[in-house]
């Protein structure tokens, strides 16, 4: 009993991993499109996008049924049957609802292995990442070297301005490393050492004025949210290209609000070139610093900034916009409205088994399955199993393909069932639920399907 048990618990798991990948990465991909639309918007608006669409991989549709359940409503309120031809027309989603309508698309040992294989990644990629930062603070500890008094003036102005309401930040020097933000429980403020010899001081005080925006906005928090994304969803490539996006977006963030603040580009770009050629920047995708991020493509958009078109009408109307495609995509879950899943509609009463009737049901009328057109122009057979419940006014409800030898055939044989109607099923006098299985036999031997 055990051994099924675990099977099917695992089964049904990698399905679920599976429909909310497909709909995460749906709506991830919609919402990188709809940052590239915006390129004439903030960063910051652009980062909230990225950060909108990275969420939707942490709360699975089941978390939103409420809010689907209601929206679902609207849309067949406004449009009958728009849910399912929204369903319906999402790319993929009929092979994997045909894929889980079979018995079983793989053995049970094999889905425990790779969920534990995933889960083995990246609980190697979060240890290693946790090593290397700890191992790279106190590398840069001890190295660290007192900062004179005219640097720290500087960081307590810069943190100033910033609007920072807590006291200056811990500043310590490195050899080469920086300058950033290292960690995010107790952050350090990072400077190589040649710094402050090597910038002028409108180019230092921009560059500071950067990483004490990192500081404001807890960032360096963000990043680490940011590697735990990458660590767990370690093979979505939708992932790594939002992760991307957002780690871009908030650095140019960072250097629209050093050039509100500081009024000087020119200065700021030219801090930025002469920090890039003299340190190392920080090496951990979590933290962050001035230095890292795609440099060019900052600076382009430092000494050449656009216009923007955004107001707050604009900015509300995007991020609603990425709201209500996260949220639609969790019409994309199979198991909705798989051929493999029982339909949510459920009897009121008892149902019965054909064996304990005294009247079993008699079929009125069959509607004959549709052979698929690919699967007949590859000379394929098979045969599923349709489970369904026969109502007390003989339509039958809840079908769904109990097994299937090949997974292409569940909803041809699942929609023709679901057609037909029977004489129903009495006990004691009273018509009754009655649960039935039928097998439907696909074969070229004869053009039609046999029941």
């Amino acid at each position: 009993m055990a051994l099924p048990l675990l099977a099917f618990s695992a089964d049904a798991l990698f399905n679920g991993v599976l429909s909310h990948l497909l709909e995460s990465s749906l709506a991830g991909l919609v919402i990188l499109l709809l940052i590239a639309a915006c390129r004439r918007a903030s960063a910051d608006l652009r980062r909230t996008l990225g950060w909108i669409g990275l969420f939707k991989f942490a709360v699975p549709a089941a978390a939103l049924a409420p809010l689907l359940g209601r929206l679902g409503a609207l849309l067949g309120w406004l449009s009958p049957g728009a849910p399912a031809a929204l369903i319906a027309g999402l790319p993929g989603h009929r092979y994997l609802a045909e894929a889980m309508a079979a018995d079983r698309a793989l053995p049970g040992t094999l889905i425990m292995a790779m969920l534990a294989a995933s889960a083995a990644v990246t609980a190697a990629i979060l240890v290693r990442w946790w090593v290397t930062s700890a191992a790279f603070r106190r590398e840069v500890l001890a190295g660290a070297s007192p900062v004179s008094g005219p640097l720290f003036r500087r960081v307590a102005a810069a943190a100033s301005s910033v609007g920072l309401s807590r006291a200056t930040p811990p500043v310590v020097l490195s050899e080469s490393e920086g300058p950033g933000v290292l960690g995010f429980i107790s952050p350090l403020l990072v400077i190589p050492r040649s710094l402050e010899g090597l910038l002028a001081p409108a180019e230092l005080d921009s560059i500071l004025v950067h990483e004490l925006v990192h500081l404001e906005r807890r960032d360096p928090l963000w990043g680490a949210a940011r590697t735990l994304f990458l660590a767990v969803f370690w093979h979505n490539p939708v992932v790594w290209l939002l992760c991307r996006s957002i780690a871009l977006e908030t650095e140019k963030s960072c250097d629209e609000e050093v050039i509100r603040l500081t009024g000087s580009p020119e200065a700021y770009a030219d801090g930025i070139l002469k920090t890039v050629r003299h340190s190392l920047g920080l090496p951990d995708p979590s933290l962050t610093g001035a230095a890292g991020h795609s440099v060019s493509s900052r600076i382009k958009s430092i000494l050449s900034p656009q216009s923007r078109t955004e107001s707050p009408a604009m900015k509300m109307l995007v991020l609603s916009s990425a709201c209500l495609i996260a949220v639609l995509t969790g019409y994309a879950d199979p198991s909705s409205e798989a051929p493999g899943s029982p339909k949510s509609e459920a009897p009121a009463g008892n149902v019965y088994d054909i064996s304990k009737l005294d009247v079993i049901p008699r079929a009125l009328f069959q509607a004959r399955p549709v052979y698929p057109k690919e699967m007949r122009a590859q000379g394929v057979n098979a045969e599923v199993l349709v489970d369904f419940i026969i109502d007390p006014n003989g339509a039958v409800k809840n079908a769904f393909a109990a097994k299937a030898s090949r997974a292409e055939f569940g909803k041809s044989a699942v929609d023709a069932v679901s057609q037909w109607k029977f004489a129903p099923g009495e006990k004691a006098g009273n018509k009754v639920y009655t649960h039935m299985q039928v097998p439907i036999v696909y074969t070229l031997n004869n053009d039609d399907p046999k029941s």
